[in-house]
C-alpha cells in the first residue's frame, strides 16, 4: 500500500492478529515508514506504557487521528476485536488515498494546460506591439490569478471553515449542482457514509451511535441532510431506512432495506460503499477527461477574441490613415 496511514494500520492489525502484545506491535507497526504516523504511534506507545488504551492515546492527537478512527479503535478495544477493526481502517484509508490519487492525477493535465494558456493567450498583443514584456507578463499573471484565486478560496473554505457552518453548506450546495462534479462528490460522500457505518456497526457500535458518526463522516452537507434522519428513526425504535431521504434513490434504499430485513445491514452498507465508491471514481475520471476539453475551448476562445480585437484595431488604423 502506498498510503502510510493505511500501511501503519494494516501492519498493526497483522501483528495483533498474530498474537503480538499491543506494546510490541506499536513499536514495530510504523518502523521504516517515518513521518507523522511514526511520531504519532511513538506517542501512543508512551501512553499505552503508562496504562492508557490505544484509543485514548489516539484521542490525544486530534490533528493526526480523526474522530472516526478514534471511535472505531475504541469500539475495537471494547469488543476485543481490535485487529479486525484496524484492518477495516486500513482498507478505508487506502480507498480514500486511491480516490485522492485519481483526482490528483486527473488534474495534472488541466493544470499544465492552464499554465500554457496563460503564456499563449497574451502573445498576439505582444507580437503586434500592443504590449511590452512587462505587459505580457502582467496579462499572463492575471490569467493565472483568475483561476488560482477562486481555487484558493475554495481550499480555504474546505480546510478552515466549520464543516457545519453556513459558508461550507453554501459551497457544498453549489458543488451539488455542477455537472459531473456534483454527482462525483455526492457518490464519494455516500461511500464515506456507508463505509463508516459498516465499520462502526461491524466493530460493535450501537446503531444510533453508528448512524450519527457515519453521518458526520459523509462530509458533504447535501448528503448529510439525506441521511441524518436515520439516527432519530433508530432512536425511536424504527428501521433506519424510515429516516433516510427518498432522494437517495430506489436502488440504494432497496439494498439498505433488504439488509435490515435479513439482519445483514453491515454487509449491505459495505456493498453500498463499494457501489457508490466505484461510481464516484468513474465520475472523477470523467471530470478529469472533460476539464482539459473545456480549457482547450477557453484557450481557443481567448485567442480568437484577441485576434478579433487586434484585427479591429488594425482596420481602424487603416481607415484613419485614409
Amino acid at each position: 500500500m502506498a498510503c502510510t496511514r493505511a500501511t501503519a494500520y494494516l501492519n498493526l492489525s497483522i501483528m495483533l492478529g498474530a498474537g503480538l502484545p499491543l506494546l510490541r506491535a506499536l513499536q514495530a507497526a510504523t518502523r521504516g515508514t517515518g513521518g507523522p504516523m511514526d511520531r504519532a504511534f511513538r506517542k501512543a506507545l508512551e501512553v499505552c506504557r503508562s496504562g492508557g488504551s490505544l484509543s485514548e492515546a489516539m484521542a490525544m492527537q486530534p490533528r493526526v487521528f480523526s474522530p472516526l478512527d478514534v471511535a472505531l479503535v475504541r469500539a475495537g478495544d471494547t469488543s476485543g476485536n481490535l485487529s479486525e477493526t484496524l484492518k477495516m481502517l486500513a482498507d478505508w484509508h487506502e480507498f480514500l488515498y486511491r480516490l485522492r490519487r485519481v483526482i490528483g492525477s486527473g488534474m495534472v493535465l488541466p493544470v499544465a494546460i492552464l499554465h500554457v494558456a496563460a503564456l499563449i493567450g497574451p502573445l498576439p498583443d505582444f507580437f503586434l506591439g500592443n504590449a511590452d514584456v512587462l505587459g505580457y507578463l502582467r496579462a499572463a499573471m492575471n490569467w493565472l490569478l483568475s483561476f488560482y484565486v477562486p481555487a484558493m478560496a475554495v481550499w480555504a473554505v474546505v480546510r478552515l471553515a466549520p464543516a457545519k457552518g453556513a459558508i461550507r453548506k453554501a459551497l457544498d450546495a453549489f458543488v451539488a449542482v455542477v455537472p459531473i462534479l456534483g454527482g462525483a462528490v455526492r457518490n464519494l460522500a455516500l461511500s464515506r457514509f456507508c463505509w463508516a457505518f459498516h465499520m462502526l456497526l461491524k466493530s460493535g457500535v450501537p446503531i444510533v451511535g453508528a448512524m450519527e458518526m457515519a453521518t458526520d463522516a459523509a462530509g458533504d452537507w447535501p448528503v448529510r441532510k439525506m441521511v441524518r434522519g436515520g439516527a432519530p428513526a433508530a432512536r425511536g425504535g424504527y428501521p433506519v431506512s424510515e429516516g433516510l431521504s427518498r432522494r437517495l434513490g430506489r436502488e440504494f434504499l432497496d439494498i439498505w432495506e433488504v439488509g435490515e430485513e435479513t439482519g445483514t445491514l453491515d454487509e449491505a452498507a459495505r456493498r453500498l460503499a463499494v457501489m457508490t465508491g466505484e461510481t464516484a471514481e468513474r465520475r472523477f475520471r470523467a471530470l478529469a477527461t472533460w476539464v482539459p476539453r473545456i480549457l482547450y475551448f477557453v484557450i481557443m476562445l481567448r485567442i480568437a477574441l484577441a485576434a478579433l480585437h487586434n484585427a479591429s484595431a488594425l482596420m481602424g488604423s487603416i481607415v484613419r490613415m485614409y
